[in-house]
């Protein structure tokens, strides 16, 4: 198997000399010419989709229920009632998350950033030179 020069970059370059079967100092391959790749001070707002299904299960139990009383409501309370609640639940956490997201305030520990979050950060620590 044979080297190629690209392992043999740091020897030439570090004591200035050439190789001995004739080839020359190798070149770094595919130089980066472009703008420099940096984020920008602010973060465009985006809306955060839902990706799990809320309530499901519950609403699955409610439909079994009615399928098989013949979809009489009042053989089914109870399973209402858990569909109810979950829906409250759901509302109230989504109510938080808006006053938070409205807010912009940073939560520790959080796995993701919103929008407003991440332009809270970018503008305490600015990213140099951009």
């Amino acid at each position: 198997m044979r080297n190629s020069n690209i392992l043999y970059l740091s020897r030439y370059t570090c004591y200035g000399s050439t190789p001995k079967n004739g080839r020359g100092t190798p070149k770094v391959p595919f130089p980066y010419i472009g703008p420099k790749l940096a984020l920008r001070n602010k973060v465009v707002d985006t809306s955060s989709k839902q990706e799990s299904k809320i309530c499901f299960t519950e609403l699955m139990e409610l439909l079994s229920c009615l399928k098989e009383g013949d979809f009489n409501e009042k053989l089914c309370f109870e399973h209402q009632s858990k569909l109810k609640l979950c829906e409250e639940k759901y509302l109230a956490t989504i109510e938080k998350e808006q006053e938070i997201r409205r807010k912009g305030t940073l939560t520790p520990g959080a796995k993701t950033l919103t929008s407003a979050q991440a332009n809270i950060l970018l503008k305490k620590y600015p990213q140099p030179g951009v």
